[in-house]
Formats: C-alpha cells, structure tokens, sequence
C-alpha cells in the first residue's frame, strides 16, 4: 500500500518531522487570553519575585481586562509558591 501511496503522491508521513519537532517544547497553557499569558510566564514571574494576582496583574495585566482568569491565574502562582518552597526546604536539608 506504502508504495501505491508513493506513486499517487500521498505523504502519510509528513506529520512525523512535526511531532519530533514539537515534541521538545515544553507544554504549556494560556492563562489570560486577553494578555497571551501562560501558565509558564506566570511560573517565571514567581521566579522573579511575584507573589501575589497584585504583581502579575501590574507587571503582566493579568486579569486587569475581563477577568476570567483570575481564579487559574492565582493557582498557578500558588502552585509556583509551593514549588519554590518545596525546593527550599529539600535544599535545606
């Protein structure tokens, strides 16, 4: 069957140069639409000393426009907190 492919000018295997292309992206989520913020920005931002909504939304605008992204916006930076202080705590000791 692979032949007749070739033949008629099938290429069932493009697909594959774009999974292994993509495969070593790291996944991520959009948090704020409104923004283009993702959930790894949010992360890097904890990184560099958010700690509250209050830092990402005047550094970012996170949930400065509609909203909606509030709720998730604060997860993912107490999320990002409990990681720093998990690293913390393990490196301590």
């Amino acid at each position: 069957m692979t032949d007749l492919n070739q033949q008629n000018g099938i290429d069932n295997d493009s697909h594959l140069d774009y999974i292994c292309l993509h495969r070593s992206l790291e996944a991520f989520m959009f948090v704020c639409i409104c923004h283009g913020i993702t959930d790894t920005q949010l992360k890097e931002a904890v990184a560099n000393g958010a700690q509250r909504l209050a830092d990402v939304k005047r550094s970012m605008g996170v949930a400065s426009q509609c909203g909606n992204c509030a709720c998730k916006a604060k997860q993912v930076i107490q999320v990002a907190l409990a990681e720093i202080d998990d690293s913390l705590f393990v490196s301590a000791a």
